[in-house]
């Protein structure tokens, strides 16, 4: 087994070699004081529970086949060990979000999944994590590896699925509750607000691809609403 990690660069079909695995379970949770504490509490678990966390190639098949045969790197096991965190102290640069059930990642996506040897082994990106619902980042996973894009989306899928099923997939997966349509109006307030936040960052920085980014979130926030009709 190869000593190196490798990440999904954005779908790219050659994983590039990142850092060893001990620089990642030594940098994952450092990015603030708050994610540093969160690790405190979690104790021995933490490097079971954030440093064994998933990353793959953005196929929904294999991630959940993964998900399926290896509770350890299971979605609703982080979510379900920062079920009870609370920290009074805590000043998330993510926006806490109610119902403040679990802490979420906020950016649940192949670009930020890690593993070694086809195996999902770790997520990294943590800047963002923040309280939030359950659903919140079960909606930006289902965005990215469904996937729940306009068919005019540059990165959408050029091949027919059955996206129903697959969102279906996902949250048998995950043991969510949730309905189909309850997943969807997640995902569209999701984009809704990445759209918000990258627009508003594209005008002050004068940055033509994170305007483009905006008004492509946007675009598939009118489509993915229009499914909900």
């Amino acid at each position: 087994m190869s000593d190196r990690l490798e990440i999904d660069p954005g779908g790219s079909s050659s994983p590039l070699p990142l850092m060893a695995a001990a620089d990642i379970q030594d940098n994952l949770m450092t990015a603030s004081n708050d994610l540093e504490r969160l690790q405190r509490l979690l104790g021995d678990a933490s490097d079971a529970l954030l440093g064994h966390f998933y990353g793959a190639s953005g196929q929904l098949n294999h991630l959940l086949h993964t998900m399926a045969q290896h509770p350890e790197v299971d979605v609703r096991q982080l979510h379900d060990a920062t079920a009870d965190y609370t920290d009074p102290e805590a000043t998330w640069r993510g926006i806490p979000r109610q119902p403040h059930e679990v802490i979420c990642h906020n950016d649940f996506a192949p670009y930020n999944m890690v593993f070694r040897d086809h195996e999902l082994i770790g997520v990294i990106d943590w800047d963002f994590a923040a309280p939030g619902p359950r659903l919140w980042d079960l909606a930006y996973l289902a965005y990215r590896i469904a996937p729940l894009m306009r068919p005019e989306n540059p990165d959408a899928p050029t091949i027919s699925i059955d996206l129903g099923a697959r969102l279906t997939m996902l949250l048998d997966a995950y043991g969510s509750n949730a309905s189909v349509p309850e997943l969807l109006s997640t995902i569209v307030a999701r984009l809704e607000e990445l759209a918000s936040f990258t627009r508003t960052h594209g005008t002050a920085r004068k940055n033509d691809k994170l305007l483009a980014d905006a008004e492509n979130y946007r675009q598939d926030v009118a489509y993915l609403a229009g499914l909900l009709r």
